[in-house]
């Protein structure tokens, strides 16, 4: 790749992550892959935004909705609790990890199931990463895929319907084909036991 060809796709990656925010900050929704599959995003602290997705979804499915926080120092903000083997676990474990914990007050009541719960995800994908950290909040994000449907494992799986139904769709990774799957979703018992709730 020359030098030019370099500027162009940093220019273009640049562009793309400018729309996601410009997108995101204006209460729309976005579809983009992230270190799982591709996913419907949002900005976690708008109500209508969030009410847009669910709505999207086709279905109410608390466990589907994830926070996709930055850094450890995010996630300490918005889960409650968090044992020191999760902390290692999240950092080290093959495949992306989801906890399921007590919502503090910082998340709006409609992304927390009836008991209070909300599922997050530290990403590791870096271009979440920046979204992330140029908004300053976690991202809402559920598979793009609609009830009964399968989890589209790349973006030409995804439903002409879903595309339509968001405002922006992420220019990066389109051309990927490697089969994306979901997180282990994991939860600390009481007991401050993992529970395995998907693998």
């Amino acid at each position: 790749m020359t030098t030019s060809t370099k500027n162009l796709a940093t220019m273009a990656k640049q562009s793309d992550l400018s729309n996601i925010i410009h997108a995101l900050k204006d209460g729309g929704l976005v579809l983009l892959p992230t270190d799982t599959v591709w996913s419907i995003a949002c900005n976690s602290t708008d109500p209508v935004a969030i009410h847009r997705l669910r709505r999207l979804k086709e279905e109410y499915n608390p466990y589907d909705l994830e926070l996709l926080v930055h850094s450890i120092n995010m996630l300490k903000q918005y889960a409650t609790r968090l044992h020191p083997r999760l902390e290692t676990l999240l950092l080290y474990h093959a495949r992306p990890l989801t906890i399921v914990t007590e919502q503090t007050q910082q998340l709006p009541v409609p992304i927390t199931s009836e008991e209070g719960s909300v599922a997050i995800r530290l990403t590791r994908d870096l271009y979440c990463k920046a979204i992330i950290e140029t908004l300053g909040v976690p991202l809402l994000t559920a598979s793009a895929n609609c009830s009964g449907h399968p989890v589209p494992n790349h973006f030409g799986s995804i439903r002409s319907d879903i595309i339509e139904g968001v405002d922006y769709v992420s220019k990066h990774r389109r051309e990927d084909l490697s089969n994306g799957q979901l997180a282990v979703m994991v939860q600390l018992s009481e007991k401050d036991e993992l529970l395995f709730l998907r693998e």
